[in-house]
């Protein structure tokens, strides 16, 4: 809309001074239309304290509603309020429950924040099983992280069965992505 595209040119300052306080206004009116995009910009703005007091209350509530109104880039965010309690009780399973709807929409670092879940055993039991599982559909997705830990799961056998030739593999896929740490496994390896 274009309220909405208003309050992107003022926090952005494209074409005009950026002015967070005109972006907050046209924000609201916008989002008062129903608009999800300028719900989860006035998360932003309220999480950053852009124009705005500081609130990760105000933030984590706007991007709830943006969520809500179909905004499917603000999920794995609200996943993280709850993951760190930023402005709501710190909850494992509700973030849970945030990272497999962004997980559900292809988000791959949805994925792999649910890996780190049952790797670090968060709310759920740790099963480095389950990890794989996600890690590996992180790094189909294209997160590189995912690939290089795809890759030690492997080379220490976690989860699937010891595998050189897979860690290798794994270490590879990152490498090539411009991981530097993947590019440390494959000579460690050799």
């Amino acid at each position: 809309t274009a309220m909405m595209s208003l309050g992107r040119l003022f926090e952005k300052g494209l074409g005009t001074r950026q002015d967070y306080p005109q972006a907050m206004a046209w924000f609201r009116k916008a989002a008062a239309a129903g608009n999800g995009d300028a719900m989860a910009g006035m998360g932003v703005l309220y999480f950053n304290g852009w124009g705005v007091p500081k609130s990760y209350a105000k933030a984590v509530k706007w991007m709830r509603k943006a969520a809500a109104a179909g905004n499917e880039g603000v999920v794995l965010a609200v996943g993280g309020f709850y993951f760190k309690g930023w402005g709501v009780p710190r909850s494992y399973t509700k973030a849970m429950k945030w990272f497999h709807k962004a997980a559900a929409e292809g988000n791959a670092a949805a994925m792999l924040a649910i890996g780190g879940f049952y790797l670090k055993g968060w709310g759920v039991p740790r099963s480095y099983t389950r990890a794989v599982k996600w890690f590996r559909k992180a790094a189909a997705a294209g997160n590189v992280a995912a690939m290089f830990v795809v890759g030690g799961f492997y080379l220490k056998g976690q989860g699937v069965p010891l595998s050189y030739t897979k860690a290798m593999k794994w270490f590879r896929k990152a490498a090539a992505a411009g991981n530097g740490d993947a590019m440390s496994g494959v000579g460690a390896i050799y």
